[in-house]
Protein backbone atom coordinates (compact mmCIF):
# COMPACT_ATOMS: atom_id res chain seq x y z
CA UNK A 1 0.00 0.00 0.00
CA UNK A 2 1.28 3.75 -1.17
CA UNK A 3 1.85 5.97 1.90
CA UNK A 4 -0.43 8.54 0.00
CA UNK A 5 -2.43 9.00 -3.15
CA UNK A 6 -2.61 12.81 -4.62
CA UNK A 7 -6.00 13.25 -6.88
CA UNK A 8 -5.77 15.86 -9.35
CA UNK A 9 -9.28 16.81 -10.39
CA UNK A 10 -9.16 18.82 -13.70
CA UNK A 11 -11.89 19.89 -16.73
CA UNK A 12 -9.62 21.18 -19.75
CA UNK A 13 -6.23 22.01 -18.81
CA UNK A 14 -3.43 21.32 -21.30
CA UNK A 15 -0.58 19.20 -20.70
CA UNK A 16 1.16 21.63 -19.85
CA UNK A 17 -0.77 23.55 -17.95
CA UNK A 18 -1.15 20.12 -15.92
CA UNK A 19 2.46 20.00 -15.43
CA UNK A 20 2.83 22.60 -13.17
CA UNK A 21 1.59 20.41 -10.53
CA UNK A 22 3.13 17.16 -11.34
CA UNK A 23 6.41 18.73 -11.70
CA UNK A 24 6.24 20.65 -8.05
CA UNK A 25 5.52 16.58 -6.74
CA UNK A 26 8.70 15.41 -9.14
CA UNK A 27 10.95 18.01 -7.52
CA UNK A 28 10.02 17.02 -3.62
CA UNK A 29 13.34 15.93 -1.75
CA UNK A 30 13.56 14.34 1.45
CA UNK A 31 10.56 11.78 0.93
CA UNK A 32 10.25 8.69 -0.84
CA UNK A 33 8.52 9.46 -3.83
CA UNK A 34 7.77 5.57 -4.62
CA UNK A 35 5.74 5.68 -1.68
CA UNK A 36 2.85 7.80 -3.51
CA UNK A 37 0.47 7.42 -6.78
CA UNK A 38 -1.20 10.32 -8.51
CA UNK A 39 -4.75 9.96 -9.97
CA UNK A 40 -5.38 12.68 -12.56
CA UNK A 41 -9.15 12.61 -12.73
CA UNK A 42 -10.62 14.37 -15.92
CA UNK A 43 -13.90 15.32 -15.05
CA UNK A 44 -15.63 15.37 -18.56
CA UNK A 45 -12.68 17.06 -20.14
CA UNK A 46 -10.96 16.63 -23.73
CA UNK A 47 -8.67 13.47 -23.42
CA UNK A 48 -5.39 14.45 -22.82
CA UNK A 49 -1.84 12.96 -24.06
CA UNK A 50 -0.78 11.05 -21.10
CA UNK A 51 2.51 10.57 -22.73
CA UNK A 52 3.50 13.83 -22.47
CA UNK A 53 4.36 13.31 -18.60
CA UNK A 54 6.87 10.01 -19.61
CA UNK A 55 9.70 12.40 -18.44
CA UNK A 56 8.08 12.18 -14.95
CA UNK A 57 7.94 8.43 -15.16
CA UNK A 58 11.40 7.82 -13.62
CA UNK A 59 9.85 9.29 -10.22
CA UNK A 60 6.27 9.39 -10.50
CA UNK A 61 3.70 6.69 -10.82
CA UNK A 62 0.50 8.66 -12.50
CA UNK A 63 -2.54 7.01 -13.41
CA UNK A 64 -5.07 8.55 -15.52
CA UNK A 65 -8.94 8.33 -15.43
CA UNK A 66 -11.80 10.21 -17.37
CA UNK A 67 -15.11 10.37 -16.17
CA UNK A 68 -18.31 12.16 -17.28
CA UNK A 69 -18.46 15.93 -16.25
CA UNK A 70 -19.96 15.54 -12.57
CA UNK A 71 -17.62 18.81 -11.20
CA UNK A 72 -14.58 18.60 -8.97
CA UNK A 73 -16.17 16.97 -5.94
CA UNK A 74 -17.20 13.96 -7.84
CA UNK A 75 -14.00 13.79 -9.64
CA UNK A 76 -12.27 13.37 -6.08
CA UNK A 77 -14.24 11.04 -5.21
CA UNK A 78 -13.82 8.85 -8.02
CA UNK A 79 -9.77 9.46 -6.93
CA UNK A 80 -10.27 8.17 -3.78
CA UNK A 81 -12.46 5.47 -4.14
CA UNK A 82 -10.01 4.39 -7.09
CA UNK A 83 -6.60 4.69 -4.92
CA UNK A 84 -5.06 2.37 -2.59
CA UNK A 85 -3.30 4.48 -0.35
CA UNK A 86 -2.79 4.98 3.91
CA UNK A 87 -3.47 8.45 3.58
CA UNK A 88 -5.00 10.81 0.34
CA UNK A 89 -4.13 14.25 -0.59
CA UNK A 90 -5.38 17.14 -3.32
CA UNK A 91 -4.16 19.23 -5.39
CA UNK A 92 -6.20 21.19 -7.55
CA UNK A 93 -5.02 21.39 -11.83
CA UNK A 94 -3.41 25.02 -11.45
CA UNK A 95 -2.18 25.18 -8.28
CA UNK A 96 1.55 24.08 -7.06
CA UNK A 97 2.96 22.41 -4.12
CA UNK A 98 4.73 25.69 -2.53
CA UNK A 99 8.03 24.42 -1.93
CA UNK A 100 10.44 21.32 -2.80
CA UNK A 101 10.56 20.43 1.00
CA UNK A 102 6.36 20.82 1.39
CA UNK A 103 6.12 16.66 1.27
CA UNK A 104 8.35 16.19 3.98
CA UNK A 105 6.31 17.42 7.10
CA UNK A 106 3.45 15.45 6.20
CA UNK A 107 5.51 12.31 5.75
CA UNK A 108 6.88 12.58 8.94
CA UNK A 109 3.65 13.17 10.80
CA UNK A 110 2.05 10.33 8.94
CA UNK A 111 4.19 7.54 11.06
CA UNK A 112 2.04 8.53 13.96
CA UNK A 113 -1.03 7.96 11.85
CA UNK A 114 -2.82 11.12 12.46
CA UNK A 115 -6.61 10.78 11.35
CA UNK A 116 -5.76 14.14 9.76
CA UNK A 117 -2.55 16.48 8.90
CA UNK A 118 -3.25 20.43 8.47
CA UNK A 119 -0.48 23.11 7.22
CA UNK A 120 -1.74 26.35 6.15
CA UNK A 121 -0.94 27.86 2.49
CA UNK A 122 -1.15 31.16 0.43
CA UNK A 123 -3.19 32.11 -2.00
CA UNK A 124 -1.88 34.55 -4.94
CA UNK A 125 -4.07 37.28 -5.31
CA UNK A 126 -4.22 38.60 -8.52
CA UNK A 127 -3.23 42.46 -9.11
CA UNK A 128 -0.48 45.03 -10.31
CA UNK A 129 1.86 43.55 -8.72
CA UNK A 130 0.62 40.24 -7.41
CA UNK A 131 -0.45 40.35 -3.32
CA UNK A 132 -0.11 37.51 -0.78
CA UNK A 133 -2.33 36.03 1.70
CA UNK A 134 -1.85 33.40 4.44
CA UNK A 135 -4.54 30.86 5.36
CA UNK A 136 -3.58 29.15 8.67
CA UNK A 137 -3.38 25.61 9.39
CA UNK A 138 -7.03 25.54 11.05
CA UNK A 139 -8.35 26.27 7.87
CA UNK A 140 -11.25 23.75 7.29
CA UNK A 141 -12.80 24.81 3.60
CA UNK A 142 -9.77 24.12 1.48
CA UNK A 143 -9.61 20.18 0.35
CA UNK A 144 -5.97 21.30 -0.38
CA UNK A 145 -3.05 21.47 2.45
CA UNK A 146 -4.07 18.34 4.39
CA UNK A 147 -3.57 15.07 4.57
CA UNK A 148 -6.65 12.98 5.20
CA UNK A 149 -6.35 9.45 6.82
CA UNK A 150 -8.26 6.86 4.87
CA UNK A 151 -8.90 4.25 7.43
CA UNK A 152 -10.79 7.59 9.32
CA UNK A 153 -13.04 8.70 6.03
CA UNK A 154 -13.86 5.55 5.43
CA UNK A 155 -15.23 5.27 9.23
CA UNK A 156 -16.79 8.60 9.16
CA UNK A 157 -18.57 7.39 6.06
CA UNK A 158 -17.66 10.91 4.04
CA UNK A 159 -17.65 11.30 0.46
CA UNK A 160 -18.52 14.37 -1.62
CA UNK A 161 -21.77 15.01 -2.27
CA UNK A 162 -22.42 14.79 -6.18
CA UNK A 163 -25.36 17.52 -5.42
CA UNK A 164 -23.19 19.76 -4.51
CA UNK A 165 -21.83 21.40 -7.79
CA UNK A 166 -20.03 24.24 -6.17
CA UNK A 167 -17.86 24.74 -2.72
CA UNK A 168 -18.46 20.57 -2.01
CA UNK A 169 -14.47 20.94 -0.29
CA UNK A 170 -16.07 23.28 2.45
CA UNK A 171 -18.78 19.82 3.23
CA UNK A 172 -16.20 17.18 2.79
CA UNK A 173 -12.84 19.48 4.71
CA UNK A 174 -15.25 20.85 7.04
CA UNK A 175 -16.77 17.22 8.65
CA UNK A 176 -13.42 15.87 8.40
CA UNK A 177 -11.78 18.73 10.41
CA UNK A 178 -14.85 18.61 13.20
CA UNK A 179 -15.07 15.02 13.55
CA UNK A 180 -11.08 14.01 13.99
CA UNK A 181 -10.30 13.31 17.53
CA UNK A 182 -6.42 13.26 16.29
CA UNK A 183 -5.45 16.17 14.03
CA UNK A 184 -1.60 17.26 13.21
CA UNK A 185 -1.24 20.72 12.72
CA UNK A 186 2.12 21.76 11.17
CA UNK A 187 3.41 25.23 10.84
CA UNK A 188 4.72 24.63 7.56
CA UNK A 189 3.56 26.72 4.55
CA UNK A 190 2.81 24.38 1.98
CA UNK A 191 0.55 24.72 -1.06
CA UNK A 192 0.23 27.82 -3.04
CA UNK A 193 -3.33 28.29 -4.62
CA UNK A 194 -2.49 30.25 -7.64
CA UNK A 195 -4.71 33.36 -9.14
CA UNK A 196 -7.01 31.92 -11.85
CA UNK A 197 -9.75 34.40 -12.46
CA UNK A 198 -11.53 31.42 -14.74
CA UNK A 199 -11.69 29.14 -11.62
CA UNK A 200 -14.78 27.94 -10.41
CA UNK A 201 -14.98 29.65 -7.24
CA UNK A 202 -13.43 33.18 -8.71
CA UNK A 203 -16.14 33.30 -11.19
CA UNK A 204 -17.92 35.94 -10.19
CA UNK A 205 -21.56 34.53 -10.68
CA UNK A 206 -20.16 31.81 -8.19
CA UNK A 207 -19.18 33.81 -5.80
CA UNK A 208 -20.61 32.75 -2.23
CA UNK A 209 -23.29 36.10 -1.55
CA UNK A 210 -24.99 34.21 -5.17
CA UNK A 211 -24.65 31.04 -4.30
CA UNK A 212 -26.14 30.86 -0.44
CA UNK A 213 -28.12 28.23 -1.19
CA UNK A 214 -25.58 25.74 -1.80
CA UNK A 215 -24.41 26.70 1.65
CA UNK A 216 -27.73 25.81 3.13
CA UNK A 217 -27.91 22.76 1.55
CA UNK A 218 -24.48 21.70 2.57
CA UNK A 219 -25.50 21.80 6.02
CA UNK A 220 -29.10 20.16 5.84
CA UNK A 221 -27.01 17.75 4.20
CA UNK A 222 -24.76 17.83 7.91
CA UNK A 223 -27.95 17.45 9.78
CA UNK A 224 -29.14 14.50 7.67
CA UNK A 225 -32.09 16.27 5.60
CA UNK A 226 -32.90 16.52 2.11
Amino acid sequence: MKKVSIIIPFKGQTEAELMLPLSSIYNQIGVDLSQLDIHLVNDGGKTIDLSKFDVLADRLEIHYHEIPNGGPGVARQYGIDNSISEYIMFIDADDVLYYVGALWPFYNASNQGHQMIRASYWEQIAGNPYTYTVHGNGDRKAAYGKWYKRSYIEMLGLRFMPDLPIYEDTYFVGLACELATDTCFLEEKVYMWLANPNSITRTVENKFNYQAHIYARENRIDIGLK
